[in-house]
Formats: C-alpha cells, sequence, structure tokens
C-alpha cells in the first residue's frame, strides 16, 4: 500500500500507463530511441489453452499466427 506524506492512501492504478507516457515524452524531447506502442496492439502469445487445443487437434501452428501471418502475406502483396 502507498501512502503520501500527508498520511492520504494513493490510487496507484493505471500507473503504469502513466509512467509509459512520461518516458515517451522523455523519448521526444531528449531525442531518444522510441519503443513500440502502449495502446495494447501488439503481439499477444498464445495462451496454454490456445497451444493445448491446437495441440489436441493436430494442429502444427495456433490458428491466430497462423491468419495474421496470411494477413501480413496478403497486405504485403497488395497494391
Amino acid at each position: 500500500m502507498l501512502i503520501r506524506q500527508d498520511g492520504e492512501t494513493v490510487w496507484a492504478w493505471n500507473e503504469r500507463l502513466k509512467a509509459q507516457t512520461a518516458a515517451r515524452d522523455l523519448e521526444q524531447r531528449y531525442g531518444l530511441y522510441q519503443v513500440g506502442p502502449v495502446d495494447h496492439t501488439s503481439h499477444r502469445r498464445p495462451t496454454a489453452a490456445e497451444q493445448n487445443k491446437s495441440h489436441r487437434q493436430g494442429r502444427t501452428e495456433i490458428p491466430r499466427n497462423k491468419l495474421r501471418r496470411e494477413v501480413r502475406t496478403a497486405a504485403a502483396a497488395a497494391v
């Protein structure tokens, strides 16, 4: 639990996103390397349930990963 100097409890919900926003500001201000977006659009790792289901069905690849690969291929080939 976090307590301020005046004795109030600090609500630290979503603190990670606030820290990431501050880091982005510093990256831009000082010309540092900028990391990926914070909007949760990055690749998610397959869950254990997805892996187990693919294994049970005898698939070599998780369907979500296969779809992602096929869409990227189609997007690269599109004009």
